[in-house]
Formats: C-alpha cells, structure tokens, sequence
C-alpha cells in the first residue's frame, strides 16, 4: 500500500481572543500522496487557510499530529520548523510578496540568502519553467498581475522542495491570468512531480485539480476527484483562451461605435481599448508557449 506524504491525524485548531473560542478547524483527518494536486475549497472562514499553514509548519495545531515525509511536526523546535520549511516546502501566496525594487531574476535569486547552493542560473531556470525566460530583467511593476504571480511560484520552486502549498494563488487575478497561473501550478505537478496543495473558492479552478477537498466550519464535508482527464483539461484550455480572444476582439471592434454614438467618451475609449488589447497580448502570448499557432 502506498504511504502518504502529509498525514493530518484528528487535528483540531483553536484560536482565542480572550474568553472567545473559535474552532478553525476540528478533528480534521487528511491523507496526501506525493505528486497529488489537492484544491481545497469552502466559504471564507471554513478553515481552508488554516489547514494549509498547520501543513506548512506556519503555525501549530491544538490537538492532533501532523506528518510530511514521515516527519512529526510537534516534534520539531522553532528552529528545526524553520529548517523543514526551507528544505520541503514552497509557498505561493494570494498578494505576490515580491521586492518592487528588484527584478524576477533578482526576486527569486533573493533565496539565495537561505541556500547558499542557489545560483543566478537555477533562478534563470526556475523561471524559464513559469514562462518568463524573457522577464527576468523586468520588476514586478512591468510586469502583468499574472506575471507577477508567475514569479512568486518561481521563487517557491527555487529551493526545490517537493511541496508547493497556494493559498489563493489567484484572489488578485482575472479570469485570463488565473487560469495561467492554475496551468503552470498544473504543470509543475505533473512535470517536476511536486505535490500541489492549493486553497481556492473558486469551483471552476479548483477542477483542474486531481482532488477537491471541501471544508465547511471546520470540517472536512467532501473529498471527491476531479472531473476531465489530463488531455481534456489542455485542450479545454486552448479552446477557452482562443474563444475569449474572439469575445475580447468583439469588444474592441463594438468600441467605435459607442465612442462615435458618444455612448463613452474619448478617455473611457482610451482606457477600455488598451485594458482590452493588453488581456489579448497576454492570452496570444500563452497559446504561444503552449505551442498553438493564433
């Protein structure tokens, strides 16, 4: 029988404020196998953070173990909590965290204050496998929401480590550039065999997923796999960005009449226009690294 990677025995989380008790989480078992990609989906408050930073030694259980690798959580110091983050675990979070001052390159090199081994080269490489070979100069202000996205997974996947956790990897996103950024987290799972645990409440990302969790006040209500294949997965993909590149240049061809009826005005034309014509640039240049000619 295969063994799970992340094993979550009857935890439960309990936050206070004073005399006030909330349970985040309660009684929770959960087993993960190495190269899943779990979405963890449920209202805001349902405990789908919660349960991603107990897994990623961020914070404590109240009750309950929790194992990675075979290793106890409970049983480590801080310190050790610390070493366990740096060597198994890569965070990608909601607001990119990214230094304005610096490039990609120089976002995801940065680690190299925690791993001596990490060279300029293997930040090149981590981010050439998120699509951005040709960004690495670039600063988070030049580049897309999505891109930027782009570079936070890069910077979790620089150390190596076999697990990836996303707390709502695409909150800040639209639809175009969260379904980017889902892909390439798709990717990284199925290429680099990193296991994938991402918090979603979106039900429409959360399917590219090989399993859906759903938690409800704390419980874990739901643990059902994915519909669609692999291979019906991309081609699903392909076929929506292509058809939202349709949707988009409609729009933009209907934008000359509603100026010319003075429906909008000359700045709104402006503005529509260039916010249209960049989610374009930004959906071409995809079926572009899928190998799609537009």
């Amino acid at each position: 029988m295969k063994k799970p990677m992340i094993q979550v025995e009857n935890v439960s989380k309990i936050y206070r404020s004073g005399k006030l008790k909330v349970k985040a989480l309660d009684e929770v078992d959960l087993e993960i196998f190495q190269k899943d990609f779990i979405s963890i989906v449920g209202t805001s408050g349902a405990g789908k953070s919660t349960i991603l930073h107990l897994i990623g030694a961020l914070d404590k259980p109240t009750s309950g173990t929790i194992k990675v690798n075979g290793t106890d959580l409970s049983t480590l110091s801080d310190d050790e909590l610390a070493s366990f983050r740096k060597e198994n675990v890569g965070f990608v979070f909601q607001f990119f965290n990214l230094i304005p001052t610096l490039t990609a390159l120089e976002n995801v090199a940065v680690s190299k204050m925690f791993d001596d081994n990490l060279s300029m080269s293997k930040a090149e490489e981590v981010l050439r496998k998120v699509g951005l070979a040709k960004k690495v100069d670039h600063k988070p202000n030049e580049l897309s929401e999505g891109e930027q996205q782009r570079v936070a997974i890069a910077s979790a996947l620089a150390n190596d480590p076999p697990v990836i956790l996303a707390d709502e990897p695409t909150g800040e996103l639209d639809t175009e550039n969260a379904s980017i950024v889902v892909q390439y987290l798709h990717k990284i799972n199925k290429e680099l065999g990193k296991t994938v645990i991402m918090v979603t409440h979106d039900p429409s990302i959360a399917r590219v997923s090989d399993r859906i969790l759903r938690i409800h006040d704390g419980v874990v209500q739901a643990d059902v796999i994915s519909t669609g294949d692999q291979d019906s997965r991309t081609v699903d993909y392909t076929e929506l960005v292509r058809a939202r590149i349709s949707e988009i240049e409609v729009t933009i061809a209907g934008l000359d009449s509603q100026f010319k009826q003075g429906i909008i005005t000359g700045e709104e034309y402006v503005k529509q226009q260039t916010n249209l014509k960049n989610s374009v640039d930004v959906l071409r240049e995809e079926l572009h690294r899928m190998g799609v000619v537009n």
